[in-house]
Parts: structure tokens; sequence; C-alpha cells
């Protein structure tokens, strides 16, 4: 008893608020919210001041209200004898000498929390030899009780010890019956319990059937003492919590005298409900006693305040007696206090939940009313004055109080006042510097949060990180750390604001591979439509291949290709004549890649590149920006209107760079390609370049259109036949009823031979032409 207990509680596959309800023997059920991982695992102590009482706990796991899973339990075992919780007393305390009567003794054995120790053997021991004592039962039962009984031979005080027969340690504690020869007779009486007294509520164990009046003895017959008044009651000022204590009652009249003769029953009580009295609360005096009592370590009080220990006769309550002992210590050291401290929640304290326990301590055995919640709630405190109320907020409402009061409205916590925040908190940004870190280098981890983050924590790849506020941010933590091998781990973010509301995000971030070194001093050498590029071999680790850049821009590279070997050079083919091209190159192992490309180079194509212009009815070519190393004498210009058949060929001179076709039809794709002549007379074919363009339209003039077809449903031949009247003035020329008049036709076969006389003329022309070019050559290859 006494101990912290662990509870495991595993595959948890449910969502949401989980409690785990611990039920104990006897008192409140102990509610603990479960809090599982992602393996649905949990962890839950209950502890040692809720494991005091010994016994079966049974433990099961609540959502909503409904038992989820099984249920279990655990034993809390009692604890070793504690001298000071345990209990020696005799009933009666006197006895006859002629070893007719008996004494009942009772050993009550408990541990420090209590608990009775039950099936413990015990031993009761005289300090006289002549003393008869007999066992009852073999141990203690259920209670912790084993009880002897006792005869007396011979006259005197008998003191009575026990001792643990398993230990062999003999009790600090004893009781004394006092043994005489004289008798005294009584009859009955019906046991009264005072209700209150200054106010306060008096307790008494229980009623008793212990007769009581008063006893007429010998010392009667020879002295006459004066009436009885009132009792005195003589105790140590101040206690502890569960300490015992002797106690003396003692019968005087009105001036303080003691009365001798006094006989009769006295019941006790106390405003502590759990205390300890001696005898059960009733002690009966005897003629032997003189109207004095003593009772040793018979008063024990179990809450700590300024009680009010209460004597009063049976027979006549308007004979009292009473005092007050100050008692200190224990789970409620407020003595004299008659308010009700709440111990949580605290005033003004931030609360993040809607369901909360009212705890504190008050009166033992009080009924309780706690308002502020979104009803009423009943609660009462235990045997220690300690209570444990569940109330619900409203989740709409900032600000609460709440207020504890007893029922009869003698108690009262006054207003506690707190805060209910269930909004979590936010995370407003997590940052990466670099975005990318490389696998061992240093790289910077950025948190920014919004405002009341009480408690932050970030771990990565199962490590703790230590976040560091940045300089004049609080809002803003750090941590530098070096970059772990290369891969994607995930960040876990946890914060926690002032009320207790947690946010837990979770970042991925990617750790680059080491790159290799740059490669160094790159040159290219270009050709037609290729290039070739070498390096130097990177030296200072193995390198698998490499990859080379290619773009139109310094900037941009649009496509990439890889040596698939280690090698110093290669060539990339199939570029457009005249173009710039830029290139950079990169070392490859694996999936590593040199960290920066080599310095980027540029390379222009040789032969040229055509560019088209539409213009009104016309074409403009330009191709100034031809690299070729052979001087020219010449260009053959070509184009027509269909890919690869070009009607139309034209001589330009060598030195031009651009030239405009006019007079093109309208909205009609042509096709154009130019052909270098060197001036030997050779077309270098290998330097042809080749575009195409669509002369712009104003909208005015002929525009060439494909033809619309005949529509097939017009019957020519009726109306040839059946022809409309003609209805024309009497002077209107004569004309034929069908064809084109005899002028068109004679004007459009000379226009044709025209025509076709002009293009034989400008085909011999460019024969000639050509065929000086030819023998030109052949002289000079001659």
């Amino acid at each position: 008893a006494g101990l912290g207990t662990d509870i495991d509680i595993t595959d948890i596959s449910t969502s949401g608020e989980i409690n785990l309800v611990t039920t104990p023997p006897f008192g409140n059920e102990i509610i603990t919210e479960i809090q599982s991982d992602s393996m649905g695992t949990a962890h839950v102590q209950i502890s040692g001041m809720d494991t005091e009482v010994a016994g079966i706990y049974t433990v099961i796991a609540e959502k909503d209200g409904k038992q989820i899973g099984v249920t279990s339990s655990f034993e809390v075992l009692v604890d070793g004898i504690h001298e000071s919780s345990s209990s020696i007393s005799s009933s009666p305390n006197f006895l006859s000498s002629d070893g007719k009567e008996y004494a009942t003794v009772t050993i009550v054995l408990r541990d420090k929390y209590g608990n009775p120790i039950k099936r413990r053997p015990l031993q009761l021991i005289s300090t006289r030899s002549s003393d008869r004592i007999e066992a009852v039962n073999n141990e203690t039962d259920e209670t912790g009780e084993q009880q002897f009984k006792v005869k007396a031979y011979e006259q005197g005080e008998m003191i009575l010890r026990a001792i643990d027969l398993i230990s062999g340690k003999v009790l600090n504690r004893e009781t004394i019956i006092d043994v005489d020869t004289v008798q005294a007779v009584g009859g009955t009486y019906q046991a009264t319990t005072p209700i209150s007294t200054y106010g306060r509520q008096l307790f008494r164990p229980g009623t008793s059937n212990n007769t009581g009046t008063s006893y007429n003895s010998n010392l009667r017959a020879q002295l006459q003492f004066e009436q009885i008044d009132h009792f005195v009651i003589t105790a140590p000022a101040e206690l502890n919590v569960n300490e015992d204590t002797t106690l003396r009652i003692a019968a005087v009249d009105v001036n303080g005298n003691l009365v001798e003769d006094y006989t009769g029953v006295v019941l006790l009580s106390s405003t502590d409900p759990s205390a300890f009295l001696p005898l059960n609360g009733t002690v009966t005096f005897r003629p032997q006693d003189l109207g004095e009592k003593q009772l040793t370590l018979g008063l024990r009080f179990r809450t700590a305040d300024n009680h009010i220990l209460h004597a009063q006769d049976s027979e006549r309550p308007e004979i009292i007696g009473e005092t007050i002992i100050k008692v200190t210590g224990g789970p409620n050291n407020n003595a004299g206090a008659k308010l009700i401290q709440v111990t949580e929640p605290a005033d003004n304290a931030l609360l993040n939940s809607t369901s909360i326990t009212v705890t504190g301590e008050a009166e033992p055995f009080v009924n309780l009313i706690v308002t502020g919640g979104t009803e009423p709630v009943n609660g009462e405190t235990d045997i220690y004055g300690e209570f444990s109320i569940d109330i619900e907020l409203d989740p709409e409402v900032t600000d609460h109080v709440l207020r504890v009061r007893d029922e009869a409205g003698l108690l009262d916590s006054g207003d506690i006042s707190f805060m209910l925040d269930t909004t979590a908190p936010e995370i407003t940004r997590v940052s990466l510097s670099p975005e990318k870190p490389i696998e061992g280098t240093d790289a910077l981890l950025v948190i920014e949060l919004e405002d009341g983050v009480e408690e932050i924590s970030a771990e990565l790849d199962g490590e703790i990180l230590i976040l560091e506020k940045a300089l004049g941010d609080d809002n803003k933590y750090q941590h530098l750390f070096t970059a772990p091998d290369s891969g994607i781990y995930d960040l876990v973010v946890t914060i926690v604001d002032e009320a207790g509301n947690s946010t837990i995000e979770t970042t991925q971030i990617e750790i680059g591979m080491k790159g290799l070194p740059k490669v160094q001093n790159v040159t290219s050498n270009t050709d037609a439509n290729a290039v070739n590029l070498q390096w130097d071999a990177v030296t200072e680790e193995p390198v698998e291949a490499y990859r080379v850049y290619v773009g139109e821009t310094p900037t941009e590279f649009s496509f990439s290709l890889e040596t698939g070997y280690a090698t110093t050079s290669v060539q990339i083919a199939g570029l457009q004549p005249g173009m710039d091209y830029y290139f950079a190159i990169t070392a490859l192992k694996g999936e590593r890649e040199s960290d920066e490309k080599s310095d980027v180079i540029k390379a222009t194509m040789l032969g040229l590149s055509l560019k088209t212009t539409a213009q009104k009815d016309a074409l403009m070519l330009d191709w100034s920006n031809m690299q070729v190393g052979i001087p020219l004498s010449s260009f053959v210009l070509e184009y027509g209107i269909e890919p690869e058949v070009f009607i139309e060929k034209r001589i330009l001179n060598g030195e031009l760079r651009n030239y405009t076709i006019r007079d093109l039809l309208k909205e009609v794709k042509y096709f154009v390609r130019i052909t270098p002549v060197s001036v030997t007379g050779e077309l270098m074919s290998d330097l042809i370049a080749e575009g195409e363009g669509i002369p712009m339209s104003t909208g005015e003039g002929f525009v060439a259109t494909s033809g619309e077809p005949v529509p097939s449903n017009i019957d020519l031949q009726a109306q040839l036949q059946n022809p409309g009247p003609i209805n024309l003035h009497g002077s209107a020329p004569a004309t034929p009823g069908t064809g084109l008049p005899s002028f068109v036709w004679l004007t459009s076969l000379i226009t044709a031979a025209g025509l076709m006389y002009i293009r034989w003329k400008r085909k011999k022309s460019l024969q000639r032409t050509v065929a000086f070019l030819q023998d030109v050559e052949k002289r000079y290859h001659s």
C-alpha cells in the first residue's frame, strides 16, 4: 500500500478522448486521461496516494462513458505493522481477583494507512505470572482483530502487551486492568448522542448497550460527597494527526472537588467524525474508579483542526464536560479553518478542457455542491475531508467562476476564477537554410510561432533538437545542426500553449548527397551541325560518367545527355547550322553529381540559319548569322509552294545577307531554300538552310482560294430545254446565245504566248549562267 502503480495499455485502435477508470476497494473512482502514441500504446501511473487502501483494484478503459476492451485488476497488499495505527484495549478494564469473571482484550493490527492486517498470529502476555490468558481465535480476522480472555487471581494492576509471533516483536502498546474484590451492579440505559456544541457537529462511534446508572458502593456508606456537577477532561492541548494519547476523565462537583462515589456511563464524542475514541466512546465508571477514569493511549484524531472532545452522562445529559485539542499535520493541515479549500483548479488558472475535476479539502463527510459549470454538481468529502468532483464547462464561455458550498450553507470556498482556452496553438512557419542541405554540412532550422506558446520541442529522425530563441524575437526558435546522411526525414515539431493545448506538425525535409568536384577547362570545336567538347578529367575521386547540359541561353539548358562512361571528350551532332549553343558539364557517380556545373562555354555552329519574315505580298529572308570559313561567290535561292518542290530559282550575290521575295500570292505558304556557292563554283550542300513563311494579306486584290463544288441538286439538262424568256429592247446588239465573245479568246491566246516567251527567255538565261559557272569550276579543277 502507498506505492505507485504503472499501468500499460496496448492495442488502442480508437481515437478521441479515452479515460482509464480505476476503482479502489472503496472510495471514489480514479479517472486518468489516456494519451496513446502512434503505435496504439499508452502508459499511465497511479500515484501512491491513490493506492493507500489495500484490496483489489479494477481497471477499465472508457470512451464516452462506455467500456472498451477488457477489465483488468491488481491487488494492493497491506504494509507492515504500524504501532501508532495499531491498538490494544480491554473490556471491561477491571476484574475481580476471584478468577470467576474475565475481561476481553482486543488487539487490532493496522498498517500506517489504517488497513487491517489479517491472518497474523499474536500472543498476549501479562506482567504477572498468576494471570490466565486464553486466545479466543488463533490469528487476526478480516478486520485485523484478535481477542483474548483474561482472568485474574490476585489484586493489583494487570499490564498486558502483545507479541507478533511471526516477527517476535513486542508491540509498543499496552492495556491496564485493575483487579480488586469490589463488585457493582447497575441497570440498562438508552445511549443518546449530542447534536452539537458551540455550533459544531459532534460524532460518536456508535450506540452502546452497556449499563449506566449510579452504583451503591461500600465507600458511599462511609463518606458523603457532593452531587456531581460536570466532568473535567484532561488531555494534551496539542496533538498530531493519528497520534495516540492518554485521556483522563474526572467527575467533579460545583466546587471542582472530585466526586469519588460517582458511578455511571459517560458517552464520548468529538468534532472529528473519524476519530478513535477510548472504549468505542462508552466509558463506564465503577465504584473502584473513585470518580476518576484514566484511558491509556485510547484517543486518536484523524483530521487536523481545533477539535472538541465532549463527555456526557448517559442518563443525565445536563452533566457534561468538554476540552479543545488542537490537532495538526495530516492531509488537511489547516487547524481551525472553516472555509472549503479548493486546490484544483487554482484561482486565475488557465485550462484547456471543458471536463475538469474540482479537488480540495473541507470538513470530513460533508455534502458539497459545485456551481459554475453547465449545471450544479453534488459531491462529498471523504474521511480525510478531501473531495474530487467532476464538472462540465460551457465551451462557448472563456471566463469562468466556480464555487463550492456545503448543503447547509455553512462552508464556502468563495469564487474561484479561471479561463478556458481550447484553441490549439499554431506553427506559423518551419524553414530550413539551405532549403536542401548537403549531408555533413551545417543547416539552420527556423521555427516561427504565434504568441502564447509555453513549450516547444523538435525531433529529427529520433533525435531531440535543442531549440533556442532567436535574438529580438520571442516567437522564433532556431537550431544549427549537421545534416545527417542523404535522404528524406520527418521533422516533428510539438508546441504547447499556456493552457496546455498542444499542436504536433510533421514536415519532411530532404538531405542531399555530397556533390562531386567541378569539371574544369571545357573547350569546344564546331562543325557544320555538330560540336566536339573536351575537358579535364576529375581526379579528386573516381567518377562513372559525365553529363553534358545543352541550351540556347547561358542560364537555361533545354536538354542534357550522359556519356555513359568516364571520358574527357564527346561529340554532339544534330545541331542547327549557324545557331549559338551553350554547354556545361558535370561529373556523375551513382546518384551523386557535381555540386556545380562547369564554366558555361558558347559555340556557334558553322553554316547558316534562315529566318523568314512575312511582309505585304512578300517574304523577307535573313541569314545574317552565317558562320562559314570559306569565301563565297553567290547563293542559290529556291522557293515553291510545296515542300522539296522548288519551282523558282534565283542567283544572289555572295555578299548578301538578306533578300526580299516579292509579288507572292497572299495567304499561301512558301518553302524557301538557300545554298551557298564557293568561289570555285561548288554548291555547298552541307550548309543548305531552309525556311518557310506566308506573305501578309491586306484584304485587297486577288486571293487564291479553293474552288467550290457544283451543287449536286442542279438539273442542267432541264434548264437548257426550258430557257427563260428574253426581254430585250429593240436596239440591243445581237450576242450569241452561249460561250465567250471571240475577242476574249483572242486576247487570252496573245497573253499566254507572251508569258511563255518570257519564261523561255528567262530559263535560257539561267542555263547560260549555270553553264558558265560549271565551265569555270572545270577550269579551276583542271
